[in-house]
């Protein structure tokens, strides 16, 4: 698995350096072990968290590591059963300033 992937991925999506330094330290090994694991059956990878907290950003960036590696991925986005777009506005308000980095 790739540095330079990674920072094709922060560039196409204009993050900052820190995130491609804490891609490369934290994200790279999780994959890569995901990645290492036996291939005699499915294995399940559930990411959660708030409203904007990085989640697709993660899975994308995970989905393209799999990738490289070759790993067959299949993805089920469940985040319309959170409820309607004003909804989700309320809840990102409510939210604001309790994610670091996020604005």
């Amino acid at each position: 698995m790739s540095t330079q992937l990674i920072q094709r991925f922060a560039e196409s999506r204009r993050l900052p350096r820190s995130y491609v330094e804490d891609a490369e330290r934290w994200i790279l090994p999780f994959a890569t072990g995901i990645a290492d694991l036996p291939r005699k059956r499915p294995h399940i990878l559930g990411i959660n968290g708030s409203q904007g907290s990085g989640k697709s950003t993660l899975s994308a960036l995970l989905a393209e590591l799999f990738e490289e590696r070759r790993v067959r991925i299949v993805g089920k986005n469940t985040q319309s059963r959170i409820g309607r777009h004003a909804s989700q506005k309320e809840i990102a308000h409510a939210a604001e300033g309790r994610c670091p980095g996020r604005t």
